[in-house]
């Protein structure tokens, strides 16, 4: 290069990408540095800064010949382009990999509401950007972690919980709130999670059944006023609200608390937000009727028995030790466990009935439906599990043993069932002490209950590595 511009005065134009070159073994070993010899023949430097609007065009071309996608995307360009846009991607790779993801899911989508489009177009989106990028792997096809939880409610009752926060380090924030605060701040209404499309991009598997289903069952939401007014002051934006109107609201929503109206997981984020109001003198009541108000609403609310797993978890993980609300957390734990309880007998007797009843096939079914549904296995009582497997037949405890094989046959199984370590533990020595009593002559049996104990010890061996 020296040789073409400094004695042949030649004009040379280099195309390279710099990064790769600064991080090659050989610009290590030489003696003179790239950036040294650089500075010697280089005498102007151009960024390659592809602005993406008008490259897009360029990108769909090669979808010409299939009109209907074509002109999909043409329509959608605007759209989509923002996405990446505000996360200040120009890789076009990664934008090549999201169109092609797209020409496969779009018969699928075609003919859903607008609205529903969107949030495919969006989610799609922000999902490639976490799998090129390293965030997510093809082994978290299966996971869905708290992605499916997410939403406007999720973020405040986590934010609730720091409201009088006065350490001066900020703290760690969950995963699940990193994601939140890369793609959704300004775009909570654009999202819904589709587990279908998050496997599709991860794995490249595309379930077109599943996703249909998964976008018939998407109904616009009714937001009743008792919400709305709840999402609109129980924010961190409740400082932008008039002064009328925040007086309205706090009082409205607290009546609406009292009357039981609201989710019982909500009541901590409810007493989160009043006691800080009340710390802060915005609202008129005493800690006594505050906590009254509470707890009278929240026993109503908890008559309804809705049990939710995933929310409950995020509420011990986040269970800060605020004297004020701890009242109001341990009485939403109570009437949690009280319900999950309630929830054990169903499942135990559901569960029990098919074993005893030999109904192999709606056995397979239950277990086909529940396969990566965390909540299921440790619901199961163990005495009532044993007594349906002892009056069941051998055929039946083949089946069993096979169903089980299958809930845990896949490589990252433990961000899944780690929960159902004690369960297993359970039957694994009481199916033992079970075949140890039978008749010996009962050999088939025997020889089935083996294969069984085999395969769970294999299981919980798998489980209890992973956990290690």
């Amino acid at each position: 290069m020296s040789e073409f511009t400094e004695h042949k005065h030649t004009k040379c134009i280099i195309l390279a990408d710099e990064e790769k070159i600064k991080k090659q073994k050989s610009n290590k070993q030489l003696a003179h540095k790239y950036d040294e010899i650089k500075e010697k023949v280089i005498s102007r430097v151009l960024n390659y800064d592809p602005e993406l609007l008008d490259i897009f065009p360029k990108l769909i071309e090669k979808y010409k010949s299939k009109r209907i996608f074509y002109k999909f995307l043409n329509k959608s360009q605007t759209f989509i382009v923002s996405i990446f846009k505000e996360q200040k991607s120009k890789n076009l790779r990664n934008i090549i990999f999201y169109l092609d993801i797209l020409e496969a899911i779009y018969p699928s989508i075609k003919n859903a509401d607008h609205k529903y489009i969107e949030e495919v177009l969006f989610s799609t989106a922000i999902f490639s950007l976490e799998f090129k990028n390293g965030n997510l792997t093809s082994k978290d096809s299966n996971d869905f972690k708290e992605f499916g939880n997410i939403n406007k409610d999720w973020y405040s009752r986590i934010v609730s919980n720091f409201l009088n926060n006065k350490s001066d380090k900020p703290r760690k924030k969950s995963n699940p709130e990193l994601f939140y605060d890369r793609y959704l701040t300004n775009r909570i209404d654009q999202y819904f999670f589709y587990p279908s499309i998050y496997k599709f991009v991860l794995s490249g598997y595309l379930d077109n059944k599943k996703l249909k289903k998964e976008l018939e069952c998407r109904v616009p939401e009714k937001v009743s006023e008792e919400i709305t007014s709840f999402r609109k002051l129980l924010n961190y934006k409740f400082r932008e609200l008039d002064d009328n109107e925040f007086e309205n609201l706090s009082k409205y929503v607290l009546e609406k608390a009292e009357e039981g109206f609201y989710w019982m997981y909500d009541y901590k984020q409810i007493a989160n937000f009043y006691y800080h109001f009340l710390e802060k003198g915005l609202i008129s009541i005493s800690k006594k009727d505050l906590e009254k108000t509470l707890l009278d609403g929240l026993k109503i609310s908890a008559k309804r028995t809705e049990f939710h797993l995933a929310t409950f978890e995020t509420l011990k993980h986040f269970n800060t030790p605020d004297p004020d609300t701890k009242k109001i957390l341990d009485k939403i734990f109570e009437f949690h466990y009280k319900i999950q309880s309630e929830n054990n007998t169903k499942t135990s007797m559901k569960l029990s009935k098919l074993i005893s009843n030999n109904d192999i096939v709606d056995l397979a079914v239950l277990f086909s439906e529940q396969k990566f549904n965390k909540e299921f296995l440790p619901l199961v009582n163990v005495t009532s599990f044993i007594k349906a497997v002892k009056s069941s037949k051998n055929k039946m405890i083949f089946t069993i043993c096979e169903i089980f094989k299958d809930r845990y046959d896949y490589s990252n199984v433990i961000d899944f069932m780690a929960g159902d370590l004690e369960f297993l533990n359970n039957i694994t020595k009481k199916i033992e002490n079970y075949k140890s009593n039978l008749n010996p002559d009962e050999r088939v049996r025997i020889f089935n209950l083996n294969e069984f104990i085999d395969a769970l010890k294999e299981i919980i061996e798998k489980l209890s590595l992973e956990v290690k």
